[in-house]
Parts: structure tokens; sequence; C-alpha cells
């Protein structure tokens, strides 16, 4: 099994999924520095966020699919809307996705809108693993 966390910068958090090898599964694994975690910080408006992870593996999916399981986990403290105290919460996120080389086929599949895949996509270039919490 490759790591891929070995061959990204921290800075980038990118997969190029052209460089990945269909015959292994490739492992990740994100820890945060300071600078990221205030950065989430600010930009969530809480008042304290720590322990980030961003950790799971991407696999292929038949021969030119690939299937990418992770967890995305935080802890976090807010300010109550009611009292304004502090509150703590511990977030654990799995995410999946389906990526397809023809969206288009593995959508004929499905008789409705209401039956899509929300997992599916096309496979891209890329995949910053920094945007895998934002989509839902």
């Amino acid at each position: 099994m490759s790591d891929i966390s070995g061959k990204l910068s921290i800075k980038s958090n990118l997969i190029v999924m052209s460089q990945l090898s269909q015959n292994r599964i490739h492992k990740f694994s994100i820890k945060f520095d300071n600078k990221d975690i205030l950065d989430f910080q600010n930009l969530l408006d809480l008042r304290k966020i720590s322990k980030v992870t961003i950790s799971g593996e991407i696999s292929a999916e038949g021969s030119q699919n690939w299937l990418l399981n992770a967890k995305v986990g935080a802890s976090i403290t807010q300010a109550c809307v009611v009292t304004t105290d502090d509150v703590n919460t511990r977030i654990d996120q799995d995410i999946v996705r389906h990526y397809f080389a023809d969206l288009e086929t593995h959508e004929e599949n499905f008789s409705g809108e209401e039956d899509l895949d929300a997992d599916a996509e096309h496979i891209p270039d890329e995949i910053n693993l920094l945007d895998l919490h934002w989509r839902r």
C-alpha cells in the first residue's frame, strides 16, 4: 500500500489522479499545522479548533473508476447562540466519493433525479483533500 501523505506537500494537499496506480490502495493522512488551524478557526468563526485530521484511502473500482473513503475529524469550541457560553463538540465525518470515467453512463442506471448517486463525480485531474469536507 502506498502512502500518498509522503508524496504530498502539506501546503498543496493534492492527489494527482494520473499519478495513481490502479494496482494498489493509496492511503493518505493529513495533520494540520497551527497556521492552517487558525485559518479554519477564523473562516468558520469558531472560538477554538484542534485535532484536525483528514485520513483515508483511494483505490481502483473496476478498470477505470476510483473510490475514495475518508474521515474528517476536528474538535471545536463555538459560542452557544442563546447563552454565548462555550460549547465543545467533536466532529468525525465519513466521506465517500465515487469517481467515474464515464459519469453519464453511470447515471443512466438510475430511474429519476432523486435516485442519482450523490457521491458520484467525474474523475477530476486532481483531488484537493482540503475540499472534501465542504461538499454536501
